[in-house]
């Protein structure tokens, strides 16, 4: 009678069921020691549902996701079974897409680094023109008219000289245009954009003085 009673206690029942799953458990791990299990881990779950969703759009169903856990299992499977058999050996595809996942660690290792001085210094050697800036120049500019000839040129150049060493307002000298009279702390390229290129560049080399810019000095 107290044997039938005990029988039926549910908690008799839970560690009974207890004891069988622990010992089923130390059986498959005693004959997993070759590395035969398969582990379906929450991390793997969750790499498959991101790879569904960026497929798909959608989050996968419940039949799907288990389609998604079957699928990787028979790879994983036939990866193992592959591996055993040395078929990854002398594979240029394996050996490229190995090649593949060590770059990309490398590369995230590197993005994730703090750069020293020496590796800034080495990136702007090899990148220096797109960090290069172009010169700010301030200039008052005098048009003196397109050229006759050489004679009209040079007679032109010393009669605006002697007018700036007498002190003459330069906007009084020479011709009207319609570029304008003076920029100040103009980027370079600006100013080769309004006054062409082979102005600009005589520009930049000038010294820091009142100084004539003829058009043969630009050619």
């Amino acid at each position: 009678m107290h044997v039938r009673r005990l029988l039926g206690e549910p908690l008799l029942h839970f560690l009974l069921i207890g004891i069988a799953l622990f010992s089923t458990y130390r059986w498959v791990s005693r004959g997993d020691s070759g590395g035969r299990r398969i582990v379906i881990t929450g991390g793997v779950v969750d790499d498959l549902v991101t790879q569904h969703v960026a497929a798909k759009g959608r989050q996968p169903s419940t039949i799907e996701l288990n389609h998604l856990i079957e699928s990787y299992v028979r790879d994983e499977i036939l990866y193992r079974e592959g591996v055993k058999l040395g078929l990854e050996r002398d594979d240029i595809v394996v050996k490229r897409r190995v090649r593949q996942k060590i770059e990309m660690m490398a590369e995230e290792d590197a993005s994730t680094r703090t750069p020293t001085e020496a590796d800034l210094a080495a990136y702007l050697a090899a990148n220096h023109a797109r960090f290069a800036q172009p010169a700010i120049v301030t200039f008052e500019q005098v048009f003196l008219g397109q050229p006759t000839s050489e004679r009209a040129v040079v007679h032109t150049v010393a009669v605006t000289r002697q007018g700036l060493r007498r002190g003459t307002d330069p906007a009084k000298l020479g011709r009207p245009t319609l570029l304008p009279y003076r920029m100040t702390l103009t980027p370079a390229d600006l100013v080769a954009r309004d006054f062409g290129a082979s102005f600009a560049a005589a520009l930049e080399s000038v010294p820091l003085q009142v100084t004539l810019i003829t058009p043969e000095s630009c050619l």
